[in-house]
């Protein structure tokens, strides 16, 4: 059984935080939900991020309390305020007066906060999944992100740019047209620049390879972007930067960029992923096993030689290491062992290829 986890709504889950948020700081919270709070906070990666959100907001509410309570007469409780934001006030059975006075002060409150958001100094935030996990969110912007097994991203907006730090794994990005902050993406020796673009972005431990699924993105190179670098291939640095259109691929490592264009089938490969599937069509067994291991706690050792080179094609799903051990057998007539849950070794003669 997979153990892919798909982020639930968004929306939802703010709500959530809001919830929580609001339990806790009446001091009404017992024991037990303060418990239940930090099961809530380990049961999703997001969940964390969403109560952080949560509590910067309130933070910031807190601080602007004195300015709010300048402009509204002072036995205006703050209860009757939050009623009316929220549209659960009476209005018909509050007199006119009263009413004009409560709604000049949740006026002000959500023009503070307007412009108190839009003020905040740049922020960071950090997303991370396990392996075997996917998460889905929206930035500040409403460029969607989707990131794939054991990924890690630094999200970094300011009012100049907005920046991705991608430290390991797999993300996809949509991402919002703004003409005045560029979107970019800082992942090994690269930066991806891109503007209303589709793409995904996978760090190797040697290389980066970038596939552009719509519009342009453009890569610029840390060593090869340097002037005093000497590039020994004259036509590699032709290419900095290197710009990238829809079904092509940028790969660069510490030496080099190259572009290639992808066809169809590499692309629905690359991507697909997002709807938690495996795609092999002749890959070895040795790229094989690399690639199931990202999504398992475990590893897979393949024990003879002679099945490195075996081809590999099919359609699995991701962390569903069962159902790929029983195609290893009974697909491809591989002999597999295990020491432990989390040892496999692949011995045995060569089998056909299953499509």
């Amino acid at each position: 059984m997979s153990n892919v986890h798909h982020l639930r709504d968004e929306k939802a889950v703010d709500q959530q935080a809001s919830d929580w948020l609001a339990l806790l700081v009446t001091g009404d919270a017992s024991s037990e939900d303060r418990v239940r709070h930090k099961t809530w906070l380990r049961e999703h990666p997001n969940n964390q991020a969403a109560f952080d959100r949560a509590c910067h907001t309130y933070g910031q509410l807190r601080t602007m309390g004195e300015q709010v309570r300048s402009i509204t007469p002072p036995d205006l409780e703050p209860e009757e305020i939050a009623s009316y934001l929220t549209g659960g006030d009476n209005r018909r059975q509050r007199p006119k007066t009263r009413m004009m006075w409560v709604a000049v002060a949740a006026a002000g409150i959500v023009v503070a906060v307007l412009g108190s958001l839009m003020h905040l100094p740049d922020d960071s935030t950090l997303y991370r999944t396990d392996v075997g996990q996917q998460m889905s969110f929206t930035l500040p912007d409403r460029s969607a992100v989707e990131l794939n097994t054991d990924t890690e991203l630094q999200v970094v907006y300011s009012e100049s740019a907005r920046t991705i730090e991608l430290h390991r794994g797999e993300a996809f990005f949509d991402v919002a047209h703004d003409n005045d902050r560029p979107f970019i993406v800082e992942a090994g020796q690269g930066a991806i620049r891109a503007v209303g673009t589709g793409f995904v972005v996978r760090v190797y431990k040697e290389a980066v390879k970038v596939t552009v699924t719509e519009g342009v993105v453009e890569v610029t190179h840390e060593t090869l972007n340097d002037p005093s670098y000497v590039v020994p291939d004259a036509a590699v640095q032709e290419l900095i930067p290197a710009k990238a259109v829809e079904g092509q691929r940028v790969e660069y490592d510490q030496q080099a960029v190259s572009i290639a264009a992808l066809g169809s089938d590499d692309v629905r490969r690359n991507l697909a992923w997002r709807q938690g599937l495996l795609i092999f069509d002749g890959q070895t067994l040795e790229e094989f096993v690399t690639e199931v291991e990202r999504y398992v706690d475990a590893r897979l050792v393949i024990t003879d030689e002679q099945l490195l080179q075996q081809r590999v094609g099919g359609v699995f799903k991701a962390g569903d290491l069962e159902s790929i051990i029983e195609f290893l057998e009974l697909g491809l007539n591989i002999a597999v062992s295990r020491d432990t849950p989390e040892m496999i070794y692949l011995t045995g003669s060569v089998g056909t290829t299953s499509e």
